[in-house]
């Protein structure tokens, strides 16, 4: 029989994301329509009748695009949630922005992890510190009980931080998915199996 369990892990509070949304889309229609404005105002006619060039209009047009473009693209990133797969000793780990546009971070193969557990164990404080791995934050709620992963990917080390439930964790931790000491408990002991 096959394990297969999702889980979307999503911020407790919405008011601040929603927010700094609204914002962000203000700031798009506000800076994107000052710079159609100074787009329009490069040519201009002259008292003769003939047509002149203001190139320095195109530094405010190029100003105004660049922030509204920018903030076009950051927008999404405003309302996150975390996507966590698990099938058959596999996790795999997914952005979710705005709740309309989801972004592939990684699958994780268990037995490639090398340490593993929550992150208030003793484990966790003493690995945390090497400058040597890529961290990654994968998860909405800092509040929230969190757990760590270490694993190698194309030779470079990471640490992936994750907000799991109970039965996320039971499946990572049942049968034989997990090399035997990896997991650590809340004390710093390492952990076998179940």
């Amino acid at each position: 029989m096959d394990d297969f369990y999702e889980q979307t892990a999503a911020p407790k509070s919405r008011g601040l994301g929603i927010f700094l949304w609204v914002i962000g889309w203000a700031a798009i229609i506000v800076f994107g329509f000052m710079a159609v404005l100074s787009l329009f105002s490069i040519i201009g006619a002259t008292e003769d009748g003939g047509f002149s060039i203001r190139f320095m209009m195109l530094i405010p047009t190029a100003v105004f695009g660049g922030i509204a473009f920018l903030a076009w693209r950051r927008v999404d990133y405003c309302r996150v949630e975390f996507d966590y797969t698990f099938t058959n000793g596999i996790l795999d780990v997914g952005q979710v922005l705005n709740a309309r546009r989801r972004r592939y971070l990684t699958q994780l193969d268990l037995h490639e992890v090398t340490k593993c557990g929550p992150v208030n164990s003793q484990g966790f404080k003493k690995i945390v510190g090497d400058n040597t791995q890529k961290k990654h934050n994968w998860f909405c709620n800092r509040d929230a009980k969190l757990y760590y992963f270490v694993f190698t990917k194309k030779g470079q080390k990471h640490l992936a931080i994750m907000e799991l439930n109970e039965k996320m964790v039971a499946l990572v931790r049942s049968k034989s998915y997990l090399n035997p000491g990896v997991w650590t408990d809340d004390s710093g002991r390492q952990i076998t199996g179940v």
